[in-house]
């Protein structure tokens, strides 16, 4: 047996993740007298020193083997999978889940903010998710990647992060086009269905918006620098190919 555990490895307060067991190997049951290795029990404790839930049931089939929960503090959670067979043999793994507060965990864009241009978007929310977190994380990478594609950079080899974007208001409506572009997309299943209309529509608008977003960056390396230094406003338009590397100013 080898237990394996999924999971998203960073959200925020009672964000709902899901903990799955469901890509653990159980090889085929060997002849006797090599022994068995039917699962008798599959279990998930979701934090050190927390109660272990059970996700096996005779019958079921691997998928099922989950939890959704959501964490009330921050920190670090261990989370420990331990898979026992019939003969009594016991296979563990364990994981972390980082519980992140929104300074550590930067969203440029809101569920409200999706919700004023498509007032029906969380009924097409996935069944394992209580909020678009995760997609606004998704786009926040996307963003920060698109800087570094662009050619943008503190210093040689030194890139932006998100936390270096000042004013958030400046890529606020990019990163809800990209959010519902996303979002639309991914709940598509053909080429010609509303969604997919719907998906393009926000193609375009996040499109157009990336050509004339311009930014307020902090240029500072380290945190130690006697003094934050910023590339100007409007000194950054995010067309990839034409960035470079700033000097001090």
């Amino acid at each position: 047996m080898i237990p394996v555990l999924t999971f998203d490895a960073r959200i925020r307060q009672l964000e709902m993740v899901r903990i799955s067991a469901s890509a653990s190997v159980i090889p085929p049951i060997l002849p006797s007298p090599v022994g068995t290795n039917d699962v008798d029990s599959v279990k998930i404790q979701v934090e050190t020193a927390g109660p272990e839930f059970q996700v096996w049931a005779a019958g079921n089939p691997k998928s099922d083997w989950f939890i959704d929960t959501a964490y009330a503090s921050l920190g670090d959670k261990i989370v420990t999978l331990t898979i026992e067979d019939v003969a009594g043999n016991v296979a563990t793994a364990t994981g972390t889940i980082s519980v992140l507060d929104a300074e550590e965990d930067i969203f440029f864009s809101t569920d409200e903010k999706l919700e004023q241009l498509e007032p029906e978007i969380s009924q097409y929310l996935p069944e394992d998710r209580n909020n678009y977190n995760y997609v606004h994380r998704s786009v926040t990478t996307l963003i920060v990647n698109w800087l570094m594609l662009s050619g943008k950079a503190k210093s040689q080899g030194v890139y932006f992060e998100a936390k270096d974007i000042l004013l958030v208001h400046e890529v606020a409506e990019l990163a809800r086009f990209w959010a519902l572009e996303l979002i639309y997309g991914s709940v598509s299943n053909k080429f010609d269905d509303h969604f997919y209309a719907k998906s393009k529509h926000y193609t375009k608008l996040r499109m157009e918006q990336q050509t004339i977003v311009s930014l307020k960056l902090n240029q500072s390396v380290t945190a130690g620098e006697t003094q934050d230094r910023f590339v100007d406003n409007a000194s950054v338009t995010m067309v990839r190919g034409r960035g470079n590397v700033f000097t001090s100013r």
